[in-house]
């Protein structure tokens, strides 16, 4: 228990590190985040879920519930759908880093919060459909990768 308890301390402490210094980075040089459509909505999303993630590993710490160290997990997993919108939806170039949260579910989360985090993905780029035209062609590959989601979640979760 002492080592899971670590493992947590490290993934926050390092988590809100990471965040500071993006938020940092992108007030300071904008242009290099120009992929995010819009800077300064970017900016107020990695404040939002630097807030999010303190107070979820302070009530962790106080409570001794690992739930919230799941929540935080969830908050990073609307955090990247969010910039994914923000930043063009199907045609964006951050379109790959949604395999980001289903990856380091598998490591920190249980069997069926990845499960869940493989059909919340799924379902976001799914749901990427209705904001654009796309041609048949497109409409496929999108509906390949959204089943390649799905299937990953579904073979980490055979996994355990």
């Amino acid at each position: 228990m002492l080592k899971l308890s670590r493992y947590q301390l490290l993934v926050h402490i390092s988590s809100l590190i990471s965040l500071f210094l993006f938020i940092l980075f992108a007030y300071l040089f904008p242009a290099y985040f120009a992929f995010s459509g819009n800077v300064e909505v970017f900016i107020t999303m990695m404040m939002w879920l630097f807030s999010f993630h303190l107070v979820c590993y302070v009530l962790e710490v106080h409570t001794r519930y690992k739930i919230f160290f799941t929540i935080s997990r969830y908050g990073w997993l609307i955090f990247f759908c969010s910039v994914v919108y923000i930043s063009g939806g199907l045609d964006s170039p951050v379109l790959l880093f949604l395999i980001f949260p289903l990856l380091v579910s598998t490591v920190d989360l249980n069997v069926r919060d990845t499960a869940y985090v493989g059909i919340i993905t799924s379902t976001f780029l799914l749901c990427l459909l209705w904001r654009t035209s796309l041609s048949p062609a497109e409409l496929g590959i999108h509906t390949i990768s959204a089943f390649l989601y799905t299937l990953i979640a579904y073979y980490v979760m055979q996994a355990d």
